[in-house]
C-alpha cells in the first residue's frame, strides 16, 4: 500500500534528521506533505467504500424485489392449482 511506503519514507527521514543529514524544517515540510498525501488516500478510500456500500444496498433491494416476485408467482400458481 502507498501509505505504508509513505510511513517507511517518513521514518527514514526522521532518522536522517536525528543524524543531521537534513534540517528539521526540511523534515517538517516532508512530514506535512506525507500527511496530506495520506489524508488524500484516506478520502479516496472513503469514497470508494461509500460507492461499494451504495452498490451493495442497491443489489440487496433488487434481490428483495426479485424474491417478492418469485413468492407472489409461487402463491398464484399454488392457488390456481388448488382452485382447480
Amino acid at each position: 500500500m502507498v501509505w505504508v511506503k509513505s510511513w517507511i519514507h517518513y521514518s527514514n527521514s526522521l532518522l536522517a534528521v536525528e543524524y543531521g543529514a537534513v534540517t528539521t524544517s526540511h523534515f517538517m515540510i516532508f512530514r506535512d506533505s506525507t500527511l496530506e498525501n495520506v489524508k488524500q488516500q484516506i478520502r479516496s478510500l472513503e469514497i470508494k467504500l461509500d460507492s461499494v456500500n451504495a452498490q451493495q444496498l442497491k443489489e440487496k433491494e433488487e434481490w428483495g424485489l426479485s424474491l417478492q416476485n418469485v413468492e407472489e408467482t409461487w402463491r398464484s400458481s399454488a392457488l390456481c392449482y388448488f382452485v382447480k
